[in-house]
């Protein structure tokens, strides 16, 4: 919690000025006992005097309240490290933990965005709609006062995500349009400008973003397709993501290290059960559940944990199966 003092500020800048409370009285055309109320704490300046009383002496409006930027944001990030443990097991008790912080540093943008990112997780894991409005009215508040442009443009994917919820198909699609066409300029940047070692390093960085963008739209363009019965074009959709996705697999397997990212494994996987989805609808079943069967070898092998955590990893494996008909294939 941040503590207002400007009483005690004004007395220790008067001091420091060297001034008594009639000098400053004087300067600022108010009484002598209007300072000392002040200082006292029995009654505050009014507001349109603050900016006069900063200037005389010389100091910002932060200053004279005494708010230390620094101190808020250590006590903001020490809220959100220890409420860290809760945001995945106990999603309630960390957007509650995040509301009281807010009560005490209200406004605060890291803490606006902490309680965004949970509710949008508990509406996209969960389909909790229960907190819609909240992400509606946080969302905005971030957009209209926030100077971080990616930042921004991450809480309207937000924003278009809670109106698609509510069945504002269109208001979403506005939301979304407004998102500048490039974002990830940095690496991009950096690996045309500069050289040697900095140069490769943001090349392969740049990769990895170009990578996954790629290999994410060949997803969302057979998923389309297919909802839409199109089987055919989109089996070629998701045959030219898994080309892509293969293609950088380092090196060549399936093994934990041999991916770029942590989650490619389950777009890997994703892209094979995927194809035997369109291959059944093709009428093709034959080819199925050699499908299925290369699927379930990448999950079994891509993560080094599996054996311990089989049920963990399959809950994914296994729905996908029941969501497109491939259920006689369940190993």
């Amino acid at each position: 919690m941040t503590d207002i003092n400007l009483g005690g500020t004004l007395r220790e800048l008067r001091k420091q000025k060297g001034i008594t409370q009639e000098t400053l009285a004087a300067a600022l055309s108010v009484t002598p006992q209007a300072v000392s109320k002040w200082e006292s704490g029995v009654s505050y300046p009014d507001m349109a005097m603050i900016p006069m009383i900063a200037g005389y002496f010389e100091v910002s409006l932060d200053a004279l309240f005494g708010y230390d930027l620094r101190k808020v944001k250590t006590h903001v990030r020490k809220v959100l490290d220890e409420a860290r443990e809760y945001f995945y097991d106990d999603p309630a008790r960390y957007a509650q933990t995040v509301r009281t912080a807010l009560t005490d540093n209200p406004g605060n943008e890291e803490l606006l965005c902490a309680l965004l990112d949970s509710y949008e997780h508990t509406l996209r894991n969960f389909d909790d709609r229960a907190h819609l409005d909240e992400i509606i009215d946080l969302s905005y508040q971030i957009i209209s006062s926030s100077r971080d442009f990616v930042k921004v443009c991450d809480v309207k994917d937000i924003l278009s995500a809670a109106y698609l919820k509510m069945d504002r198909y269109d208001k979403a699609k506005e939301i979304l349009e407004s998102l500048p066409v490039e974002v990830m300029l940095k690496w991009d940047a950096m690996a045309f400008r500069l050289s040697g070692q900095d140069k490769i390093s943001a090349a392969r960085k740049a990769v990895k973003v170009h990578l996954q963008d790629l290999y994410l739209a060949c997803w969302e363009e057979g998923n389309g397709l297919y909802a839409q019965g199109e089987y055919q074009k989109a089996l070629e959709a998701y045959d030219r993501g898994l080309t892509v996705l293969t293609a950088f697999l380092v090196p060549s397997g399936v093994a934990e290290g041999a991916y770029l990212w942590a989650g490619m494994q389950t777009f890997h996987y994703g892209f094979h059960l995927f194809r035997a989805a369109c291959l059944n609808k093709l009428g093709r079943a034959d080819e199925c559940p050699g499908e299925v069967a290369r699927a379930y070898e990448i999950v079994a092998t891509a993560w080094s944990d599996f054996a311990e955590n089989t049920d963990h990893y399959m809950e994914n494996f296994n729905s996908i199966l029941a969501e497109y008909g491939l259920e006689q294939y369940r190993n």
